[in-house]
């Protein structure tokens, strides 16, 4: 007796693979793997390479405005009624993060100074746990006023700032009283190198008479 199709084939579908087919597609995946194999273990010393000098010469955002830029140029301002000043944007983007946030200190009488809050966080928070952990050892314990002195410092030192639009900074009392600026009155706005500073013109002119004739010798002992 002959036996009747199956569903499958009484409906024309094609039978279920079986173990030849099943072997065809293992060879060919693992011909596929072992392809991208060769190719990525053959060609990695080109990929680095083309990726190494892509970091190097590409446009990269990051590279465009490194920490190591210094900040330079000297302008000429004046507060407003409500003791704002307006910081150069180009001193600006080498200060603020996104978001306009900054850290302004009091540098010396006559003198604020700004900083980009990332930075200057990191650097003191590295010097205070070495403080912490100098106390903590018991070698501070003969200096305790000079560990008393940085902390009255410290509490009056700074304040995180934002520069609004336009490169628009409030100076909050107290620094108002640092800076001894009034309202109208003229400041200079100077890059510091590593951080920007504003000065009354005063005192300025002042601390360039003093350390203007030893420029040169500074210039070389950085250089050589």
């Amino acid at each position: 007796m002959r036996c009747s199709a199956g569903p499958s084939e009484r409906q024309g579908e094609s039978p279920k693979s079986g173990p030849r087919e099943s072997k065809t597609r293992y060879r060919g995946f693992s011909a596929l793997y072992c392809f991208f194999i060769v190719f990525f273990v053959g060609f990695r010393p080109i990929i680095l390479v083309i990726l190494f000098f892509s970091d190097i010469t590409g446009p990269n955002k990051e590279n465009m405005a490194k920490p190591t830029d210094l900040i330079l140029g000297e302008y000429p301002r004046q507060l407003d009624e409500r003791f704002r000043v307006s910081i150069p944007q180009e001193l600006v983007q080498s200060l603020s993060e996104d978001d306009g946030n900054c850290t302004l200190a009091k540098e010396r009488p006559g003198c604020l100074s700004l900083w980009n809050t990332r930075r200057s966080q990191d650097e003191l928070d590295a010097g205070m746990d070495l403080v912490r952990g100098k106390i903590r050892a018991g070698r501070l314990e003969s200096r305790i006023g000079e560990v008393q002195l940085l902390g009255r410092l410290l509490s009056t030192r700074q304040r995180a700032v934002k520069i609004a639009g336009r490169g628009r900074l409030l100076i909050p009392e107290g620094f108002r009283e640092f800076l001894a600026v009034e309202q109208g009155g003229e400041v200079l706005i100077v890059g510091a190198a590593v951080c920007v500073e504003i000065w009354r013109p005063d005192a300025w002119v002042a601390y360039l008479e003093k350390r203007m004739p030893k420029f040169r010798r500074l210039f070389d002992s950085l250089t050589n």
